[in-house]
């Protein structure tokens, strides 16, 4: 066996090594993306506009350096970093795929409020401020804020 024929040997070898690691790696990564995180079971989220992946990660994920950097990755080789949405989700013990839809489709935490027809916004802004939904003062802001209130009825309100 010649020296070259010997070289060829080794570095087809070595390429089948690699390929094979890359490969466990993708599969080890698959695995845990889908594998279900109860720790995040009973947490709420606040994912705050204009946050970058590296704040959406830390959020969630806190300590867990593990899954903060599996997050990215999925986010990233998803091509999802401009499609996440901002808001407060609950976590329920959701996957790393599951979590991701969730972000995307802006599942975020629904609360309902009635009130009454002919009530002042003084006393709406009271009862939103009052179970923690909104600042007062903000809101007594917007809401004599005309392009502000334009924007939540429409151009066809008077």
């Amino acid at each position: 066996m010649t020296f070259f024929q010997n070289s060829i040997g080794i570095r087809f070898r070595i390429a089948l090594a690699v390929m094979a690691a890359l490969a466990a790696l993708l599969w080890g990564f698959q695995v845990l993306s889908r594998k279900p995180l109860p720790e995040l079971t009973g947490r709420v989220v606040e994912i705050r506009r204009g946050w970058g992946m590296a704040e959406i990660a830390q959020s969630i994920f806190e300590s867990d350096r593990l899954h903060r950097v599996c997050f990215k990755i999925h986010i990233l080789t998803g091509g999802h970093t401009r499609r996440l949405k901002a808001g407060e989700y609950p976590l329920e013990g959701d996957s790393i795929r599951s979590l991701t839809k969730k972000l995307i489709a802006g599942k975020t935490l629904q609360y309902r409020v009635t009130v009454s027809e002919g009530t002042w916004s003084d006393d709406i802004a009271k009862l939103l401020a009052g179970a923690n939904l909104g600042d007062l003062d903000r809101f007594r802001v917007l809401i004599r804020d005309p392009v502000f209130v334009r924007s939540l009825v429409g151009p066809g309100v008077p």
